[in-house]
């Protein structure tokens, strides 16, 4: 009910409004009709292109572990500002400890082994080797004189002492044999020799009580072989072959120290620049997400703003012009810029997209944002006017001023003549904001005739014909 009365109140007043206007008399024939008039000056014009894209950290990245674990400690949070190289998640090492200290034990094994094998051979071991060659040759040697019985008891007793000498050989090298580098030990030389007297021995014990054939002559030409063969490794030193294959082991082992320090460092997740933690995804005692960033890192040294610019915009776009950035998330903010990079190609002719929604051809175009403010964010949207034209002390009108002959698409202002209106072509030039820089037809300080839209009283009267006396 109250609602039927307010609108029958209001329609009464646009009632009475019209009578009164309809029956008021009507100015005398001939009266001059006031004009509003603007007079043309020199001013400083730009011409802007605009656009609106997103903000955007100068980088976005997310950081992951090269190989997955469970998470140890957690030093950042969201919001964080860190610094380069500073570490963010760190992951439970003891399985990667482990593995380091085997690789450096193999160096190490390694190592000495080659420098045990190359080094000159002692005084010891030559002796040794020469006692070998020795009994091998005095077995040869007996076995071919043929046994007698004091020949056959020493024989016997040559053999429990060889047998006895290898039992100690081979509880020493019992004693290290886990040891990778056994070979290059005195306890592994001790019983190469050890196991050679032994078996000199015995073959000797055998061709004196029962004679040498043609079998046992082979096996003590075999010994001699080996033992000759021996003495000559040790007085010669190592050949050039075993050089090479010493060496690459060395290498071998050392490479895989630095990939078990490098997985051992790759345990820590650092941050390879300065900037803001936009997310975390990481909880203490869990495992690392798998397909998800640990750490999303933002660096927010420098901002920018992506924007689309039309074809028919872009020819008047260059890099270094400058820029106004408006984010709409602060209003009445206004953030210098400059044009940074502009693209080659059409947007989306990457991705295989349209250009645009509408059809029409644009192109990517980067503004740098070159102030600081507190709060600016990446994804807010925000206007961007880029400056393509600077026109110093030239003469402008207002856009309202100029009017279009739409039947000749000649510009035109009523430029005031004796306080008479009169028709004036005008060329234009760049167009500002709310201005138009006029090129020819006027002067500095003409008054232009500003065309105004009728009057409510005068779209009345023409609509319903005077009716007043």
């Amino acid at each position: 009910m109250k609602r039927a009365l307010l609108i029958l109140g209001v329609v009464g007043v646009i009632a009475f409004a019209v009578y009164r206007l309809w029956s008021a008399p009507m100015p005398a024939e001939g009266a001059a009709r006031e004009m509003e008039t603007v007079a043309v000056r020199r001013d400083n014009i730009t011409s802007e292109v605009a656009a609106s894209g997103s903000v955007e950290a100068e980088r976005v990245v997310g950081l992951s572990f090269r190989a997955p674990g469970r998470v140890a400690e957690v030093h950042v949070s969201v919001g964080d500002w860190v610094e380069t190289d500073q570490p963010l998640v760190e992951l439970d090492p003891s399985d990667i400890e482990i593995q380091v200290r085997l690789a450096e034990t193999a160096l190490a094994l390694a190592e000495a082994q080659a420098s045990r094998t190359l080094a000159p051979p002692t005084a010891e071991e030559l002796a040794a080797a020469r006692a070998s060659l020795a009994s091998a040759q005095a077995s040869y040697n007996r076995a071919m004189a043929g046994p007698s019985e004091s020949q056959a008891t020493v024989a016997a007793v040559q053999l429990q002492k060889a047998e006895i000498a290898l039992q100690r050989a081979q509880s020493a090298y019992d004693e290290v044999k886990w040891v990778g580098a056994i070979a290059a030990m005195p306890q592994s030389l001790s019983l190469q020799a050890a196991t050679l007297d032994y078996e000199a021995a015995k073959a000797n014990h055998d061709i004196q009580t029962k004679g040498a054939d043609s079998a046992d002559l082979a096996a003590i030409n075999a010994q001699i072989a080996q033992a000759r063969a021996q003495l000559a490794r040790l007085e010669q030193g190592a050949s050039d072959e075993d050089r090479h294959i010493l060496d690459l082991q060395v290498e071998q082992a050392r490479i895989s120290l630095e990939q078990a320090r490098t997985q051992l460092e790759n345990t820590v997740l650092r941050a390879p620049f300065a900037g803001q933690v936009a997310a975390v995804n990481a909880v203490e005692g869990q495992l690392s997400a798998t397909g998800l960033a640990t750490v999303t890192l933002l660096d927010c040294n420098c901002y920018h703003v992506s924007v689309p610019i039309d074809e028919g915009d872009i020819g008047l776009v260059a890099v270094g012009q400058s820029a106004v950035v408006q984010p709409e998330a602060f209003t009445g903010v206004s953030l210098a810029g400059h044009v940074a990079r502009i693209g080659l190609i059409r947007a989306g002719s990457e991705s295989g997209g349209m250009p645009s929604t509408s059809g029409v051809v644009q192109y990517e175009v980067r503004v740098d944002v070159d102030e600081e403010l507190e709060g600016l964010r990446p994804g807010m949207t925000a206007q961007v006017l880029i400056e393509v034209d600077r026109r110093e002390g030239t003469l402008v009108l207002p856009n309202r001023a100029v009017q279009l002959d739409r039947g000749t698409s000649i510009t035109f202002v009523e430029r005031m003549v004796d306080g008479q209106p009169v028709r004036t072509e005008v060329i234009l030039g760049a167009q500002g904001v709310g201005v138009t820089e006029i090129l020819a037809g006027v002067q500095e300080g003409d008054q232009v005739v500003i065309p105004g839209t009728t009057s409510l009283e005068e779209q009345i009267r023409t609509t319903f014909g005077p009716m007043g006396g």
